[in-house]
């Protein structure tokens, strides 16, 4: 099986590079161990979605909720990993990234843009932040859509929300961090350095050409209050529909031994694009974050 780490985006190292903030696998053995708090009050969550969406209405949803459950997945069941957050709807103005999702493929749906999102959100305050700081996954589709492109129903963001005198600065990901798929598998913060703050670990899923489908992890870091991307691979992989080919988990504990500078995964390979193994083989690999490029 051929690495999935050559996607990594090569930058210059900030001289001041503090901290990386990563977007990442399953946990292995070890369970992460929080500083940051969970939100949980609608008002601060409003708040935040009225920050990431400057401009927007946004308010609890009264409609009946959509279904968020993951497609089927041969030989393992993923999960939701947003399962049990309140839907909102935020309607406002579509940006770049967000276009052919706003749109649909037939009449009327072609004669405008929708700009009513169905979402949900999970945020975390960042405990001992100045100014105060949110980290906050947004996962939604738009509403009123005849039907959809294939490409492109169901949208995923990163926020990093930082709350000002002047007002807040949000940076976030541009393009959907899910792509012709559905499901966020992971969404959680973990201290993967050992030095008592969390980094950011999300999972998303993806489909291409054919039965190709995969579970895409996404590293990014956070300098000076800016999301930037660090590393990319992959976590989940079948080529067929019918057979899962490998699975990569962490390993919290090699990479907390290394304060992060290396980060290990315990991979389990159940065959190639080509044959299926009698017996799964396992193996470990390991990747060095590159130094942050903007997003």
């Amino acid at each position: 099986m051929k690495g999935d780490f050559s996607n990594v985006e090569p930058a210059k190292r900030p001289s001041s590079y503090l901290r990386f903030v990563m977007v990442c696998a399953s946990l292995s053995g070890i369970n992460p161990a929080f500083s940051a708090e969970l939100v949980k009050d609608d008002v601060i969550k409003i708040e935040v979605l009225k920050a990431a969406f400057p401009r927007s209405r946004v308010h609890v949803s009264q409609q009946k909720p959509l279904d968020w459950k993951p497609d089927p997945w041969p030989g393992h069941a993923l999960t939701d990993a947003l399962k049990g957050e309140r839907e909102y709807e935020v309607i406002g103005a579509v940006d770049k990234s967000e276009e052919t999702y706003a749109m649909g493929l037939v009449d009327p749906d072609l004669a405008k843009i929708h700009e009513t999102r169905r979402l949900r959100v999970r945020v975390y305050e960042m405990n001992n932040q100045t100014p105060k700081t949110y980290v906050a996954l947004a996962h939604y589709t738009f509403t009123g859509i005849t039907a959809y492109p294939f490409c492109c129903q169901w949208f995923a963001r990163l926020l990093v929300l930082s709350r000002k005198k002047e007002g807040w600065n949000v940076q976030q990901t541009d393009g959907s961090l899910i792509y012709r798929a559905k499901t966020v598998r992971s969404f959680q913060l973990a201290d993967l350095k050992g030095d008592g703050h969390e980094e950011i670990l999300f999972e998303g899923e993806n489909t291409g050409t054919g039965y190709r489908r995969w579970i895409a992890m996404s590293v990014f870091g956070v300098f000076d209050g800016n999301l930037m991307k660090i590393a990319a691979s992959d976590m989940l992989s079948t080529n067929d529909g019918i057979h899962t080919q490998y699975r990569r988990e962490l390993d919290l504990a090699k990479t907390r031994a290394t304060a992060g500078k290396t980060i290990f995964f315990k991979t389990t390979v159940y065959g190639t694009e080509t044959e299926q193994f009698p017996t799964p083989r396992i193996k470990e690999e390991a990747v060095t974050p590159n130094p942050p490029k903007p997003n």
